[in-house]
């Protein structure tokens, strides 16, 4: 937009229901027409159904079902069919709540005016009532439902605060945004922050960055959150919590992963819960053996003790003790965090003394040399290659050695 005018009178801006011209580029002539609408990028979203409060004058038919009508807002005019909401039937001579359906998109926001008019044969083009929008972007719901008619009343108040929590509410588990929040409402940006914080004072509504989430729809979500983790504890009693791109995963599509962090920290906060690198488990969760697994737990962590530097593999290790190599692993999960044994690789674990054991001669080594070759270290390690290998690199990955080229030295503290 180059610029704006009022009687030949370049302007800023005009106030509503004043004559102007605007100087457009980009924009061909041909592509104009009666009724559209100039506004800020993504500030309307053209909608084909609206929501609205109908003054339905005495000349015109009582409306039971969806009835043919035309709409005319500002310069726009659309075919439209319209229903009563809540009252089972709009009579003449009355207000009511009432659903239309347009035959094409429409730019319009909560508060327009419009008028309707009939196509009776008898008074072809008469005027039979006009109202006011509440909603642009109406839920799939029933006419006949009580919530629905409870939220147009609320809507007709056209409070700020009270727009943010019926859409809110709305939304439930998916919550909504500030620019949906303005589009729907056609309220301009510090409007509706004003309207969040002020519904956030009164605990109605939650935010998490742009997310604006219902207060009982995020209580919801954290129920959800336990009742999960505590299903995968009954599941898994031995593993130390639930991944948490698994709990995620759990929960419903629409749950957007603002919403599913706010309600991970509140939780964490109020200790029902603790947030771990790669977990995320009950508070009061503890891995548990039954006493079959603890047998089989015990005999892997002898085994691995025999073994020392020369640690059997994985399939060896599942097939000694009888188990699949799933539930092996879960066991040696279990030691691991108990400290009995270290793992070197994602296949690969060690008694936990006979690594300590390697890390005092590694030490002894650096006490009267610089350097640690490889075969001098293989000897140290005093195992074939297999294992010899994961332990230089499990050494070099807890910052004890560090290498260069084809030999270690001690990483400086």
């Amino acid at each position: 937009m180059r610029g704006l005018q009022s009687h030949g009178v370049a302007v800023e801006t005009v106030p509503p229901g004043t004559r102007c011209a605007v100087n457009l580029s980009g924009v061909a002539l041909e592509a104009l027409s009666r009724g559209l609408v100039l506004t800020a990028p993504d500030a309307i979203a053209p909608t084909t159904a609206i929501d609205a409060r109908v003054d339905w004058l005495a000349e015109a038919p009582p409306v039971e079902e969806p009835k043919p009508v035309a709409l005319l807002a500002g310069t726009a005019e659309r075919l439209a069919r319209i229903a009563p909401i809540g009252d089972p039937v709009l009579a003449p001579g009355t207000s009511g709540f009432a659903r239309l359906h347009l035959s094409e998109p429409m730019a319009l926001l909560p508060g327009d005016r419009f008028v309707l008019r009939g196509f009776a044969r008898t008074a072809i083009g008469a005027t039979i009532g006009g109202g006011t929008v509440l909603d642009v972007a109406p839920p799939h719901r029933r006419r006949s439902d009580a919530e629905l008619v409870r939220e147009l009343a609320e809507l007709a108040l056209r409070d700020a605060e009270t727009d943010v929590r019926v859409r809110a509410r709305r939304a439930g588990l998916a919550g909504t945004t500030r620019a949906a929040l303005a589009r729907e409402t056609g309220r301009v940006a510090d409007e509706i922050a004003a309207a969040i914080a002020a519904a956030h004072e009164s605990s109605a509504v939650e935010t998490a960055g742009e997310c604006v989430l219902d207060a009982g729809a995020l209580a919801r979500l954290e129920s959800e959150l336990l009742a999960t983790l505590a299903a995968y504890h009954a599941a898994e009693p031995l593993r130390p919590g639930m991944p948490a791109g698994a709990l995620r995963g759990a929960l419903p599509e629409n749950v957007p992963p603002e919403a599913t962090q706010l309600a991970l920290e509140r939780l964490a906060r109020a200790g029902e819960i603790a947030l771990e690198s790669e977990h995320i488990r009950l508070a009061k969760h503890q891995p548990t053996l039954d006493p079959a697994a603890q047998v089989a737990c015990d005999r892997i962590a002898a085994l691995l003790a025999e073994a020392a530097l020369d640690a059997p593999s994985l399939r060896d290790l599942a097939a000694a003790v009888g188990l699949a190599e799933p539930a092996a692993r879960d066991l040696l999960a279990h030691l691991e965090r108990e400290g009995r044994i270290v793992r070197a690789r994602p296949d690969l674990w060690f008694d936990a003394r006979a690594v300590d054991a390697l890390r005092q001669r590694v030490l002894g080594h650096f006490a009267q040399r610089d350097e640690l070759d490889t075969p001098a270290y293989k000897a140290l390690i005093g195992t074939s290659r297999r294992t010899a290998v994961p332990l230089m690199e499990l050494l070099d990955a807890e910052r004890l050695t560090v290498r260069r080229g084809e030999v270690r030295r001690l990483r400086a503290k």
